[in-house]
């Protein structure tokens, strides 16, 4: 599991990298039709750094590889995601949508959106993991997930997961500055990091985790327990 970066103004030139790097495909998937370059450009001049969340994962070379954006609509919360093809089917999609959540909960937003086309697996693979609510719409599915209230463990989680990405990158960074430092020196600070990372959270994110799921007996509500002996069994 690899951090995850709070993305600011300053990251644009990363974020726009990033998604010139998808492939047409992937561009259609990502935002329902294939972008041209222009068309990306607006999207990321649109972006509210000020109130909406936006969130990226970086490889051991420091380039952006996943990249979420969560747009705030009152209570609402639209989740979008892209992650370059060669890093696909590795988890990093359903980190970023876990780190989205957290935000979106800890702003006090009561519902997360996503709207995908038909064919994509991926997306809809993340939306039923997490019990969301599908309706079909010709060609797009819309998903929707009740949120629960936040809480002192989700706030403490979500800081965690900032400071771990804050310093993650500062590393990167003087790696990058620092021509003296090898290969090996990268490989064995990124095993470092990823294992210490996943072991911190491990057991707070499981917590926030179950408490996203719907119950399958009723998927139209987040039911809330008052203790860990009243929850459903796994």
């Amino acid at each position: 599991m690899l951090p995850i970066l709070n993305l600011l103004h300053y990251h644009q030139g990363a974020i726009l990298t990033h998604l010139l790097a998808l492939d047409d495909e992937s561009r259609r998937l990502r935002f329902g039709e294939k972008l041209s370059d222009a068309k990306i450009v607006k999207y990321i001049n649109r972006i509210n750094w000020d109130f909406d969340g936006t969130y990226g994962i970086f490889n051991t070379n420091n380039e952006l590889v996943g990249f979420a954006h969560a747009t705030r609509n009152n209570n609402l919360i639209e989740f979008g995601v892209s992650v370059l093809p060669n890093y696909q089917k590795r988890g990093y999609g359903t980190q970023l949508f876990s780190k989205t959540a957290l935000f979106a909960r800890n702003h006090r937003h009561n519902k997360m959106f996503m709207r995908c086309l038909r064919e994509n697996t991926a997306i809809i693979k993340i939306a039923q993991k997490r019990g969301m609510k599908l309706i079909t719409n010709d060609k797009k599915i819309d998903a929707y997930l009740e949120l629960p209230p936040y809480t002192p463990a989700s706030l403490a989680e979500d800081y965690i997961q900032d400071s771990y990405g804050k310093f993650d990158s500062a590393v990167k960074q003087n790696i990058q500055r620092f021509n003296f430092f090898s290969k090996g020196i990268s490989s064995l600070y990124y095993a470092y990091v990823n294992a210490f990372v996943t072991k911190t959270l491990k057991a707070s994110a499981k917590n926030n985790d179950a408490n996203l799921k719907i119950p399958k007996e009723n998927k139209s509500q987040t039911t809330k327990y008052k203790n860990k002996s009243q929850s459903p069994k796994k």
